[in-house]
């Protein structure tokens, strides 16, 4: 009994505990070498199952020992290293097998590796000792060897170190070609930090290169305060009053003037388009009463017994309240008429519509006869009411 357990107890320890793991280590059974198809390693679960997309997509990479679950290789096998999503065998102590010109140590044509010139970053001959690319803040002897440059700030200089030709982020070349923290600075003093001379435009206020009329400004000449009686605009500058209420007021007009101009604008085309549609609505009315007016003519052509056409026409009462003016419609409905009735009607028609319009116009006279008599009578009356008061009162 006591055998048998210590067997199942062996063969416990033999065996692979982890799911879906087809190979586990020999010295660790809880750590997967191989998992079965459809399955990638993953360093917290063990085996994870891909999905058919990602087993649709996956690439197997050579020498790779782990992947994601986005079935890219994240760790390859002993003695390769991981570049480029692609598992490389490693390179020898010192070799830069990839990047030659990024090594400390240079390589040679044979694939061997010495050590490299100190200071280079780029050999252009990796036989020779001659360096054409030096590292950060280095320059670059007439012997081909690297040193460092004498200005602080620099970048890149000359063979003499002292005179550089790009200095760092922050620093600014003067006419000297050193590097000075102040921009706008003309000459530098041995302190980067303190200008002796600046540009023209500027003036020196305690090291630092200030524009005109600015009481005090930072290293990089913002201007930190304007002088008296001047004041910033909208790019900080130094202004004076005057002139910045002068551009203030230059601005006032200016928008004024868009703004009237674009109101005036707006009145013409809406001047424009009133008038467009006031000549449509006026054709169009013109045009019902031409129809009204020949409705009636047509209806009374053949009928003596009706009423004179000037009677019917106050069917077109309507019309008369159009824009259309009431003389120019008067005008026009005697013209039309009696052009239309020469032309189509009988001439007993004729006759007969002629003597209505003399009996209405002296039916007309008449009534304006009475209205002046009328007139003429009350005035007589009033007259004698005022002598007979004038008369008690006497």
């Amino acid at each position: 009994m006591l055998i048998i357990s210590l067997f199942c107890i062996l063969s416990k320890v033999s065996s692979c505990y982890i799911e879906n793991c087809e190979t586990c280590s020999k010295n660790s059974p809880d750590i997967c070498i191989n998992c079965h198809p459809g399955y990638t390693r993953n360093e917290i679960y063990g085996c994870i199952q891909l999905s058919p997309y990602q087993q649709s997509q996956i690439t197997i990479i050579e020498n790779c020992d782990l992947y994601n679950q986005l079935s890219q290789c994240i760790k390859c096998s002993k003695g390769y290293i991981l570049t480029s999503k692609r598992c490389e065998p490693e390179c020898e102590d010192h070799c830069a097998c990839f990047s030659p010109h990024i090594c400390s140590y240079r390589v040679l044509t044979n694939r061997g590796c010495i050590q490299s010139i100190k200071g280079c970053g780029k050999c252009c001959d990796y036989d020779t000792s001659e360096c054409c690319e030096c590292i950060y803040k280095l320059g670059i002897d007439i012997y081909g060897n690297c040193k460092r440059c004498l200005t602080h700030g620099c970048l890149d200089c000359s063979t003499d170190f002292k005179v550089c030709n790009k200095c760092e982020s922050g620093f600014y070349i003067d006419t000297d070609k050193r590097c000075c923290k102040s921009q706008n600075c003309k000459d530098c003093s041995n302190d980067i930090n303190t200008c002796k001379a600046c540009s023209k435009g500027y003036f020196n206020r305690n090291g630092n290169c200030c524009p005109k009329h600015c009481l005090d400004c930072d290293f990089n000449s913002t201007c930190m305060a304007c002088a008296k009686n001047y004041e910033f605009d909208e790019k900080g500058t130094c202004k004076h009053v005057a002139e910045k209420n002068h551009e203030k007021l230059n601005s006032i007009l200016i928008s004024v003037g868009i703004l009237i101009s674009v109101i005036f604008i707006l009145l013409l085309v809406f001047k424009l388009f009133y008038k467009s549609c006031k000549d449509k609505l006026n054709k169009r009315n013109e045009e019902n009463l031409n129809k009204t007016i020949n409705s009636v003519i047509n209806n009374d052509k053949n009928s003596e017994n009706r009423e004179s056409v000037f009677d019917n026409l106050e069917i077109a009462s309507l019309i008369k309240s159009t824009p259309v003016s009431r003389g120019i419609y008067d005008k026009y409905i005697i013209d039309q008429s009696i052009s239309n009735m020469h032309s189509t009607f009988s001439n007993k028609s004729v006759k007969r519509i002629e003597k209505e319009l003399k009996n209405e116009k002296k039916k007309n006279k008449e009534d304006l006869e009475e209205i002046k008599e009328e007139e003429a009578y009350n005035k007589l009356s009033e007259a004698k009411d005022d002598q007979g008061e004038v008369a008690i009162s006497e």
